[in-house]
């Protein structure tokens, strides 16, 4: 950008001022407009969004800080740099004038040497941010077009492979069949490895199609949640799935009355669909899945689990950090992204591969539980990330 392209707004009540300034940056190249009153600047540089500022504080009607007060708080006009000018050379003045949201304080009687190396220095300062900012944009429009296409690889990958997998699992499982083949002959166990390799490849398929919808579902719509009735909702859908290997779920509530959080229902629930579906792909027909949930401090605690047998105690390892971050595969930690966007956390049992995770407690009283349902949706998004309890408080 060459300086005729940059353009500079003085801002002074007194002409003199403005012509003497305004002749003195047009030498060195600049493109200068004048206002001669707050009201009138803050016109101007909404119509010309200029590349900086010279600003008198002393003004009537609106002075100099409350003009740049405004300009702070319109989006399109809070970047560009404000250089006050004043009569005035306390601390305090200038302390004002950068709590109001200037860059820099030149004192009157002022050097125009002065002023025009400061004028030079936050209009560079101020391109290359804007420079800065472009290239941002830039890239995380590419990254966004590269994370779109990856996606869609991976969606149409995962259906191309779960397809003919599910299929082949079909056929071993006639063949053994037909063959009759004897359950602890050489031949039945090669079956058997076959089949076992296929519920590998399903579940690694499974958690790329998790991983892939997790990345792309960035909006979060809050809302206050029961939390029996939403394990109930999620059972009902998952049950359908798992109705081929006859797996039943069963919900185990250690709490007395309704329990409340606040999270995203469709995404939690899409993540707690993922671990039932994965579970019950590992598990003997006719088993049972068992969630459980505590009441601890101001969490709610989770476990799901295929073990059979209910001890009404909280288990020691709900309340461990599990595995640590570094030994957790890229998909599973894909996967707790959708717990600590709440507060929460989630691990799996090192031993039984069962999954515990977390979500926060909302304490509300009997009144709001027909209102907490999670059928009720909120309209707040994460555009500006707004947590549970914050949610809670302003609802």
């Amino acid at each position: 950008m060459t300086k005729s392209e940059i353009d500079i707004l003085i801002v002074d009540d007194v002409p003199d001022n403005r012509r003497l300034l305004a002749r003195m940056l047009k030498r060195r190249g600049y493109t200068v407009d004048t206002a001669s009153d707050g009201l009138e600047a803050i016109e101007k540089t909404r119509a010309l969004i200029p590349s900086l500022i010279l600003l008198d504080v002393a003004m009537p009607g609106m002075d100099g800080y409350q003009v740049c007060q405004t300009l702070k708080t319109e989006d399109a006009l809070r970047e560009i740099p404000v250089i006050f000018l004043s009569a005035h050379s306390e601390q305090v003045d200038k302390l004002r004038g950068f709590q109001a949201g200037g860059v820099d304080y030149v004192t009157k009687p002022f050097h125009f040497h002065e002023v025009a190396a400061r004028v030079a220095a936050h209009i560079e300062l101020y391109l290359q941010k804007q420079e800065n900012e472009q290239l941002r944009l830039k890239e995380q429009t590419y990254f966004d077009r590269v994370n779109h296409l990856k996606n869609e690889l991976i969606h149409t990958m995962t259906h191309d492979l779960k397809n003919p997998l599910t299929s082949i699992k079909l056929s071993v499982s006639l063949l053994q069949r037909m063959l009759e083949l004897d359950a602890d002959g050489k031949e039945s166990r090669y079956f058997g490895k076959i089949e076992d390799d296929i519920d590998r490849m399903l579940i690694l398929i499974s958690k790329l199609l998790n991983l892939a919808n997790i990345e792309t579902s960035s909006s979060v719509k809050l809302s206050r949640v029961d939390v029996f009735e939403f394990l109930e909702s999620c059972s009902a859908k998952a049950g359908q799935v798992l109705k081929t290997n006859n797996i039943q779920i069963r919900i185990v509530p250690h709490f007395a009355g309704s329990i409340h959080s606040v999270f995203d229902p469709a995404q939690v629930e899409s993540v707690i669909e993922k671990i039932l579906v994965e579970m019950a792909m590992r598990m003997n027909p006719n088993s049972v899945i068992e969630i459980c949930f505590w009441v601890v401090g101001d969490e709610i605690l989770f476990s799901v689990s295929d073990q059979e047998g209910l001890d009404l105690r909280i288990p020691p390892e709900l309340t461990a950090e599990g595995v640590s971050s570094d030994e957790a595969e890229p998909a599973f930690s894909i996967l707790s992204a959708a717990f600590e966007r709440y507060g929460g956390r989630i691990w799996q049992d090192p031993h039984t591969q069962d999954y515990r995770f977390t979500l926060p407690y909302l304490k509300v009283n009997e009144a709001d539980s027909t209102a907490a349902s999670f059928k009720t949706p909120s309209n707040k998004l994460d555009q500006n990330p707004v947590t549970p309890k914050q949610f809670a408080e302003e609802n």
